[in-house]
């Protein structure tokens, strides 16, 4: 038994210490028993091994709450600048950040056996396939007793012994001497000059980090990302972290609706693709691909129940036999969408055939335009048919209801809010671009945009178009429209199609 002193409420007191614990005399004479079942806890087989230096305040209360616990620790002292061990920690946690502590191992739970069995299988099953292309093995995770919204999320990189994707994209944002070193192993890199051309354009950041999976940038580059690119781009770290790193992530927003919506948007691009080739190629071969993909990418309109209904609204006008072309028109009702609350949405899509070839189209334009505009048979208006108007209403008004759409030339785009006030604002046509080819574009494209109620209308073709374009048009366009909502099918109440006057249909 050993005697010691400490103080406590300001007084000295007796404290006796013996395997069981503290005994202690109080001012009346009895005992008091403190014990601790710190020891009785499971303790780590190897020594926690933390790195730290002596004038942090973080690594003084680690230090601290090591000897309340009174555990088997290996300190690595990293003083600044220090060569022994400050820049292994940079290796392995990317930033200099302390106190940097590496766990003991702990048992694991996975049996070999089990995994030794399951990995057999998936390279049994994939050689069985044989397929054109080296697949990856990924880890699927799924966890219990976690609350993503009340729990703290967890983030973590480790980096594996061997690389688990060879063909992962990665880019260089880098300074001279990097440049020169990603050329000679070929990897793509950008200089500052390429950055700053981006301009803070938040499509091109966009499409820049889908481009790829990861981005090293140099010292001297990275302080200047959030500069150069805006806070787009945030997949940048320091060059040598990347290649073998698997991240662990808990995120309550990754759910089904975010990856139906990335499918819903490779299924797109696959289409518009497609489509391109295609055109260049064979014309037919271009109508059944947009016919297949679209049916392809709209899993739940089916093809069937919308080549019945197309076949009745035809069957209905050529009974009623008009003096007039009907146009064909596609009815959407929304749900689960607040207008008042939830941002309105907007959007344009060029169709396959154009849907109203007789759409009223005004050409502003310079000379080289308004001579082009008369060779095709186009209206127009010149700078001095504006200026006619002096801003007045009721004529800009008449003109704005005549015409279902503008196109302005770019030396007049700049003047129309001083010559007519604000109103419907016109396409800007280039010189180098045909004007035919512009209208036909303006005519082919159609807009979804929600207003106040949840439901809209738009032209998706005519009668005199064949039934096989009508369907064409209108799978596009609701798969353009599903696109743009934010719970894609979820906000899709009801979709109807019908004549100009003839009775309505419903598809889905």
């Amino acid at each position: 038994m050993t005697m010691a002193t400490r103080r406590r409420r300001g007084k000295m007191t007796s404290v006796e210490h013996d395997a069981r614990g503290l005994i202690s005399d109080d001012k009346h004479g009895r005992k008091v028993k403190e014990s601790s079942k710190i020891g009785q806890c499971p303790r780590p087989e190897k020594p926690i091994e933390i790195y730290e230096f002596e004038g942090c305040p973080f690594c003084r209360k680690v230090r601290e709450m090591v000897a309340v616990l009174d555990l088997d620790v290996l300190f690595y002292p990293c003083p600044k600048n220090g060569p022994t061990f400050r820049p292994k920690v940079l290796e392995m946690g990317g930033k200099q950040q302390f106190p940097y502590m590496i766990k003991a191992l702990i048992k694991i739970k996975l049996q070999s056996e089990v995994l030794k069995e399951a990995i057999s299988q998936v390279v049994g099953e994939s050689k069985e396939k044989g397929r054109k292309f080296t697949e990856t093995v990924e880890l699927q995770i799924g966890l219990k007793n976690y609350d993503p919204q009340k729990d703290k999320r967890f983030s973590g990189s480790v980096k594996l012994p061997h690389i688990p994707r060879p063909k992962m994209k990665v880019c260089m944002l880098g300074d001279a001497q990097h440049v020169e070193e990603a050329e000679k192993i070929g990897l793509d890199y950008m200089d500052v000059e390429a950055l700053k051309k981006m301009n803070k354009n938040k499509k091109l950041v966009k499409k820049l980090a889908k481009k790829y999976h990861a981005f090293l940038a140099s010292e001297a580059i990275i302080k200047q990302i959030p500069r150069l690119l805006g806070p787009g781009l945030n997949k940048a770290g320091n060059a040598h972290r990347y290649c073998c790193c698997v991240s662990f992530f808990l995120s309550g927003l990754l759910g089904e609706q975010k990856m139906e919506r990335e499918r819903m948007e490779k299924r797109k691009k696959k289409l518009e693709k497609e489509k391109a080739e295609a055109d260049k190629g064979n014309p037919a071969a271009s109508d059944k691909s947009v016919v297949e993909l679209s049916a392809a990418n709209m899993s739940k309109l089916q093809t069937e129940a919308l080549k019945e209904a197309i076949s009745q609204v035809v069957a209905d006008c050529k009974e009623k036999n008009r003096k007039f072309t009907e146009t064909v028109e596609l009815q959407i009702g929304l749900k689960n969408y607040d207008p008042q609350k939830d941002k309105r949405f907007s959007g344009s899509v060029k169709l396959s055939h154009i849907p109203r070839p007789k759409m009223k189209v005004c050409m502003l334009g310079d000379a080289q335009h308004v001579e082009e505009a008369e060779k095709i048979g186009l209206d127009y208006m010149d700078v001095e048919a504006l200026k006619k108007m002096n801003k007045n209403k009721k004529l800009v008004k008449k003109l704005a209801k005549k015409y279902h759409a503008f196109l302005a030339s770019e030396a007049i785009i700049k003047q129309i809010p001083r010559l007519l006030g604000p109103g419907k604002f016109p396409t800007l046509v280039t010189h180098q671009e045909s004007l035919e080819s512009k209208v036909n574009e303006t005519k082919a494209t159609v807009k979804f945009q929600l207003k106040k109620v949840l439901c809209m209308g738009v032209a998706v073709g005519n009668l005199s178009m064949e039934e096989k374009q009508i369907q064409q048009n209108i799978q596009m366009s609701v798969n353009f429209l599903v696109s743009l909502l934010k719970k894609n099918w979820q906000n899709v109440r009801c979709l109807y199609i019908k004549s100009t006057m003839g009775k309505p249909y419903r598809v889905f």
